[in-house]
């Protein structure tokens, strides 16, 4: 299934949930396209398939459920893992009724190895393990795993305004498009937050970020801090 940016009307609030996880999910044709080894690609094609059917799954079948159980990267970590139960509290109920469902997803246990096995997607259980490592890395910790971007498996990652503009409808795009072009106009020096976040500097202060998920514009003031201008009275000038 491909979950379309710019759609808008909803079954309900559990459908529209897994709507909004599977437009945040990059695509495999960018996360994939530096990735040479042809294993790894085929492993990270693997993972991609089976988390895009749970979450199809998802939103097809939404009727009376108050929110989309089924696609936790946390969830799947903890199965290849062998955890038989949720190490959190809050995920307890949610986990077990991920396990009810996983053999509708390729996986299997086998009893003699102790551990779970999936035949439909046969590289999903390593190379998740492997990309789950590289996503707990200093510096990386930007909701990698959960959008699935298989780009840590490159040689050099750098993220873009693109990875943020992706996950928005063509009309939030246009506007953090023309806002991020009048600021950088303006000389204010853009930074890299995360995938979903970028901000921008003037005269050495943050004076705008922009996220997504959904898509959210901030200009951060604080009360004045007693070394001249305060951040309020900065906040004014940014503004003007």
């Amino acid at each position: 299934m491909i979950f379309d940016p710019n759609q808008t009307e909803f079954a309900n609030d559990c459908q529209r949930t897994a709507w909004q996880l599977g437009i945040h999910i990059v695509p495999p044709e960018v996360s994939l396209a530096d990735v040479k080894d042809k294993e790894t690609h085929e492993g990270c094609m693997q993972i991609y398939n089976c988390l895009m059917e749970m979450l199809t799954d998802m939103y097809n079948h939404t009727e009376g459920a108050e929110e989309p159980i089924g696609y936790n990267t946390f969830y799947l970590l903890w199965l290849i893992t062998g955890i038989k139960t949720a190490p959190f509290k809050k995920d307890i109920e949610a986990y077990a009724h991920f396990l009810q469902k996983a053999s509708l997803y390729g996986f299997t246990y086998d009893v003699n190895k102790n551990t779970w096995e999936n035949d439909r997607y046969p590289l999903l259980c390593d190379y998740f393990l492997r990309f789950a490592d590289l996503a707990k890395k200093p510096k990386r910790n930007t909701g990698y795993r959960e959008r699935l971007d298989f780009r840590l498996f490159a040689k050099r990652y750098i993220l873009t305004f693109d990875d943020l503009l992706r996950p928005l409808p063509d009309k939030e795009r246009e506007y953090f498009l023309e806002l991020r072009g009048y600021v950088l106009s303006k000389g204010m020096k853009e930074e890299m937050v995360e995938a979903g976040s970028f901000r921008y500097v003037y005269k050495n202060h943050r004076s705008l970020v922009l996220r997504v998920y959904p898509a959210q514009v901030f200009v951060p003031y604080g009360l004045p801090d007693g070394a001249g201008v305060g951040a309020f009275e900065r906040f004014l000038e940014t503004a003007e």
